[in-house]
């Protein structure tokens, strides 16, 4: 008696509908179809998408094929949509089933894989049931894009602090959740870094939406979650649209202390943003490095004095810079910036509708080049694919660079948005305001606290170059401040 496999599916969609009989119906076809043959039967039975390749009873299944189980047999099934609608991956389903010799057996007929012209069929076959899906696939995606332009939330993870309307599908402000995120970014705002903010937060006894400890990366993403100031972002990779609907929801964070936090985090994710292992000890931690590598010097503790005293450590790169007491550097700085105060009032009062141009122009160029970059990761994503069809690369090499290009598309995407938000804030009172704000702030800036200073100097300071190569020699100190 010949062993077959029946293999049954149905799609998720259809797990609670009235279609719920839809796995009985089917092995009972494919049973009376084995019982006439007088073959004996492995059931292989489940729920899952037709494009999903690692369902279980599938891969079980697969493996089963692959240790010869099947050899020279039957796979039954009612329709070859019911195993794969995915054409790369039913194509490499039917080369397996090519290798052991064993046919497709549905109550159309049998397909036998190892004639040239069941082959050309089952490929058209194949072809066709892609395209339907993908058609499917391409009307749920565009009432997504729709969706999203009326305020409706897409994410399938709800974010911290807001809950979803069952009905409207639009988010409302989780009042349990929501003063912490408004803590958070209290903290952000003020200076104090992620691990410091991660800390403080999960020392409060406050926990996520999992009931455990804030980690610093989840963190990291709520501080850069537009969401929180009412705007949704969605971008479908796939039809190439892209939309920012603002006002979509109540924000929990004012637009102004969120873009205060993105541009403190861009001064902390470049080169220069180490911290010294004792916290934050100067207004310019993370902004002194060497005058001659430009590589970050390490803050350090001199235990030789009562008060606390520190000192930048001995360029670990390139040596060139010894050891000098940070409170020299900070009075060169502190003195420097009376003069800075002048340069920002003189661009405040010659800033005009030209100036902004010229920044537009800059962004608009920088938004023209990452989408080049992605229209470049499309062709290599498309080139793959055909590499892999053509049998040049395994599939485990296909599946890791594919990942790799999505991750890449997705990061593209959010900079492209990002962008284009940068571009439509652009306008001279805006400048000018933003621009006040900063001279008002490093006017006071003796009576701020030391984060608060950290942070001013973070938007004002590129980097402080120290050159020092002796340890009584005079210090060489140079201030790069940042372009207006």
């Amino acid at each position: 008696m010949k062993r077959v496999a029946i293999y049954v599916r149905k799609s998720r969609k259809d797990e609670n509908s009235s279609e719920d009989k839809s796995l009985e119906l089917q092995i009972d076809t494919l049973i009376r179809i084995a019982e006439k043959h007088n073959y004996s039967y492995t059931i292989y039975k489940e729920i899952g998408s037709s494009v999903d390749s690692n369902r279980t009873e599938y891969q079980k299944l697969k493996d089963n094929i692959q240790l010869g189980i099947y050899d020279n047999s039957y796979i039954l099934a009612k329709h070859t949509d019911r195993l794969s609608r995915d054409l790369l991956e039913a194509l490499t389903f039917k080369n397996l089933l090519e290798k052991h010799h064993i046919k497709l057996h549905t109550p159309d007929g049998i397909f036998d894989f190892s004639l040239d012209d069941v082959d050309f069929a089952n490929n058209i076959q194949l072809m066709l049931n892609q395209q339907e899906y993908k058609k499917t696939r391409r009307k749920l995606l565009k009432g997504k894009v729709e969706a999203a332009k009326s305020g409706n939330y897409m994410s399938s993870v709800i974010a911290f602090g807001y809950k979803r309307d069952p009905y409207t599908k639009q988010l409302l402000i989780d009042e349990s959740k929501a003063p912490i995120v408004r803590s958070i970014f209290k903290l952000a705002v003020g200076g104090i870094p992620i691990n410091e903010i991660t800390r403080i937060i999960n020392q409060k006894g406050y926990r996520n939406q999992y009931n455990r400890p804030f980690s610093s990366t989840a963190m990291k993403y709520i501080v850069k979650n537009q969401i929180y100031i009412g705007r949704i972002v969605y971008c479908s990779t796939s039809l190439g649209e892209e939309v920012i609907k603002d006002e979509a929801h109540e924000a929990l964070v004012s637009q102004e202390d969120f873009y205060k936090v993105q541009e403190l985090i861009k001064t902390r994710i470049t080169g220069y943003g180490r911290r010294s292992k004792l916290g934050l000890k100067s207004p310019l931690n993370s902004l002194i490095v060497c005058g001659k590598c430009h590589y970050p010097l390490i803050l350090d503790k001199d235990y030789q004095y009562k008060e606390p005293t520190y000192y930048t450590k001995k360029c670990h790169k390139c040596g060139g810079t010894v050891g000098q007491k940070v409170s020299i550097v900070e009075k060169a700085v502190f003195n420097a910036l009376d003069e800075y105060n002048d340069q920002i009032l003189n661009e405040i009062n010659s800033l005009d509708s030209f100036t902004i141009d010229d920044v537009k122009e800059k962004l608009t160029y920088d938004l023209a080049h990452l989408q080049k970059q992605l229209r470049k990761v499309k062709v290599k994503d498309d080139n793959l694919l055909d590499l892999y069809l053509n049998g040049e690369i395994e599939k485990s090499r296909y599946r890791s660079r594919k990942d790799d290009l999505d991750e890449e598309a997705a990061s593209l995407n959010q900079s492209i948005a990002d962008i284009k938000t940068e571009i439509e804030q652009q306008s001279v009172e805006s400048k000018k305001e933003q621009m006040l704000k900063l001279y008002n702030q490093s006017k006071m800036i003796s009576s701020l606290s030391l984060h608060e200073q950290n942070h001013l100097f973070s938007l004002l300071i590129e980097r402080v170059l120290l050159t020092k190569t002796e340890k009584y020699s005079v210090p060489e100190i140079t201030i790069v401040w940042r372009e207006l």
